[in-house]
C-alpha cells in the first residue's frame, strides 16, 4: 500500500511579508463605517474637522460599489479640475487603491474603468450644468463641497441620479465647514448644528426630509410631515437627507502615522482650532466685510421696547428664479426683501423685527408689499419705498405710494442717491458698537452670511446686498428724524373724528 503523500503546509510567503505587501482597505471608526454602509439616504453629508478620513471612505465607497454592481456609472466631482489632479490628490490616491482591482485609469478623459464595466468620471463643478446634461449616474460623491459657491449646481446634480441598478441612487458631500458655504447653511438649517457652531451630535446621524417648495429647501423629521402639509407626492418627492460628523480623533491611522499633525490642530489659534479640530461651523477669525454676525445680539420679541417708531424698509426687485440659468447667466437673482426695524433715540439702539423676502414677478412682489403693509398696521408702521433715479423711477415709486395710501398705510419715498457703502456706514458703525438687535428667527445663517460679505463695492464675494441696503435705508430714515408723528385724536371727540378720522399726520 502506498504511503499517503502529507500536504505540505508551509507557508510560501512570510506572513510578516505579505501583512507589508498586502494594503488593505477598510473603515477605521464607527463614523467611517456608517458613512460607507449607508445605502438608505439619497444624500449624506460628511463633514467635520480637517483629517477626519473623509476623501479616502469616499474612494473605498466608490471601489466597492463599483465593485458589487457591474456597470455602476459614477461621478466625482470638486470645484475645478486643478484640485481634483494635483500632486497627493483624489486623483492619485483613487488611481493608487483602484490598481489593485484591476482598473484602468485615462489621464485625458479623466476616468476609471473597472473589469466589469462600472465607470467613474472625474470632473469639475462649476457653473457648468450643461456638461452634465444626459448622463444616467448611480451616485455622485462631491468632494470639498463647501468650497462650491452655488447651491444650484449641487442640487442640479440630483436630477442626474438616474442609472440602472438596484443601489440607492445617492448623492454623497465631503467637506470641512465654511459658515459662508451655501451647503453649511443647509446643514444648519436641518438642525445639525447647535447655535454656538458646534455639531448637534443628538441630532447629527439621524435622517432628514429635504424638500424644495417654491424654490426654497425646507427640511422635516418624516414623510409623513409632509404629506400633513403638502400632500402624497411632494411626500414621495422629498430627499431622505442624513449628516454624519466627524473629526481627526474618528481617524485613527493619521493619528498612528503622523502625531505630529495631530499636535499642530491641537495647538492652532482658538478660532482655528475650533473649526479645524472640532469641526465648528461658526468659527471665523474675520468677516469678509465690515460686519461679523457676533456683532447681531439675538433677542426675544418681548425685549424690545413698546412705541418705539417702526418702518418697514423695502429693497424691491422682480425677476423669479430660473433653474435653467446658471449664476452668470441670472440663474440667481436679486431678492425683494422687507425688513421691519425700530429705533430707540434714547438709548441709540436698533431693532430688527422681521424680514419678509421672495424672488418672484412683479405681480407677486406689489401683492407681498401691500399685505405685508396692512398687518403692520399694529405696530403703527411706515412703509419705505425706493425711489430709482429718473423719470420711471419716480413714476414707479408714486404709483406704489397711491395703493399703500388708498389702504391707509403710511408710505415713505427714499431717494437713494448716496452710494451703497456711503449709506450704509452708519448701520455698519452701529452694529460694530453693538447696538443692533435681531429677534430671534428674524435672519437665518445665510441672511447673516449676506451680511458679513458685504463690501460695498457692488461685488460682495459674489453675495447680494439687499438685506444691507434695506437696513442701511431704515436706520437712515429711522435717525435722521424725519418721520411724522402719529397724533391719536380721542373717540370721544365727535368733530375733530369727523374732520381728521382716528389719526392725524402732522
Amino acid at each position: 500500500m502506498a504511503k499517503k503523500k502529507e500536504r505540505d503546509f508551509t507557508f510560501h510567503i512570510d506572513q510578516e511579508i505579505l501583512f507589508d505587501d498586502i494594503e488593505i482597505f477598510a473603515p477605521l471608526s464607527k463614523q467611517h463605517e456608517l458613512f460607507i454602509n449607508d445605502d438608505e439616504n439619497a444624500i449624506i453629508a460628511y463633514g467635520g474637522g480637517s483629517a477626519s478620513g473623509k476623501s479616502h471612505c469616499s474612494l473605498l465607497k466608490l471601489m466597492i460599489d463599483c465593485i458589487e454592481q457591474p456597470g455602476y456609472n459614477a461621478l466625482l466631482a470638486r470645484e475645478s479640475l486643478v484640485q481634483l489632479k494635483s500632486p497627493g490628490s483624489l486623483w492619485e490616491e483613487g488611481s493608487r487603491m483602484f490598481d489593485h482591482v484591476g482598473v484602468s485609469s485615462n489621464q485625458i478623459n479623466n476616468q476609471w474603468r473597472f473589469p466589469n464595466k462600472s465607470f467613474i468620471k472625474c470632473h469639475f463643478l462649476k457653473n457648468n450644468q450643461k456638461d452634465y446634461q444626459g448622463m444616467q449616474l448611480s451616485a455622485a460623491i462631491i468632494e470639498e463641497a463647501s468650497q462650491i459657491n452655488s447651491w444650484d449646481d449641487i442640487w442640479y446634480i440630483t436630477s442626474r441620479l438616474r442609472g440602472k441598478g438596484s443601489k440607492t441612487k445617492q448623492l454623497r458631500m465631503t467637506f470641512n465647514p465654511d459658515r459662508n458655504s451655501p451647503l453649511c447653511q443647509l446643514i444648519i438649517k436641518a438642525g445639525y448644528i447647535k447655535d454656538d457652531g458646534f455639531p448637534d451630535l443628538e441630532n447629527c446621524n439621524k435622517t432628514k426630509y429635504l424638500i424644495q417648495v417654491n424654490g426654497e429647501y425646507e427640511f422635516y423629521d418624516s414623510r409623513k410631515d409632509i404629506e400633513d402639509k403638502y400632500g402624497e407626492n411632494a411626500a414621495k418627492a422629498a430627499y431622505s437627507f442624513i449628516y454624519y460628523t466627524a473629526t481627526v480623533y474618528d481617524n485613527p491611522a493619521i493619528i498612528k502615522d503622523q502625531p505630529e499633525y495631530l499636535f499642530k490642530l491641537e495647538n492652532l489659534k482658538p478660532v482655528e482650532r475650533a473649526r479645524l479640530l472640532d469641526g465648528n461651523f461658526l468659527a471665523s477669525e474675520n468677516a469678509a466685510g465690515y460686519v461679523k454676525r457676533e456683532d447681531f445680539k439675538e433677542i426675544e420679541l418681548n425685549e424690545v421696547p413698546f412705541s418705539l417708531p417702526t418702518v418697514r424698509s423695502w429693497d424691491l426687485a422682480a425677476t423669479p428664479v430660473d433653474p435653467s440659468k446658471s449664476d452668470k447667466q441670472g440663474g440667481n437673482p436679486d431678492f425683494t426683501r422687507g425688513t421691519l426695524c425700530s429705533y430707540d433715540r434714547d438709548t441709540g439702539n436698533f431693532f430688527i423685527l422681521d424680514m419678509k423676502s421672495i424672488r418672484d414677478r412683479s405681480a407677486l412682489v406689489d401683492n407681498l408689499v401691500m399685505k405685508t403693509a396692512r398687518e403692520d398696521s399694529k405696530y403703527d408702521a411706515y412703509t419705505i419705498i425706493t425711489q430709482d433715479s429718473g423719470g420711471a423711477g419716480k413714476e414707479v415709486a408714486e404709483t406704489k405710494r397711491s395703493k399703500l395710501l388708498a389702504q391707509g398705510s403710511k408710505p415713505i419715498i427714499h431717494k437713494a442717491r448716496k452710494a451703497k457703502m456711503k449709506m450704509a456706514e452708519n448701520f455698519i458703525i452701529a452694529a460694530q458698537e453693538g447696538r443692533v438687535h435681531v429677534v430671534k428667527g428674524a435672519f437665518s445663517a445665510a441672511n447673516y452670511s449676506e451680511l458679513e460679505n458685504f463690501l460695498g463695492d457692488g461685488k460682495n464675494n459674489g453675495w447680494h446686498d439687499d438685506i444691507m441696503d434695506t437696513l442701511s435705508q431704515a436706520y437712515s430714515v429711522l435717525t435722521t428724524g424725519r418721520l411724522i408723528p402719529t397724533i391719536k385724536v380721542s373717540r370721544n371727540n365727535p368733530r375733530l373724528n369727523n374732520l381728521f378720522g382716528k389719526t392725524v399726520l402732522n
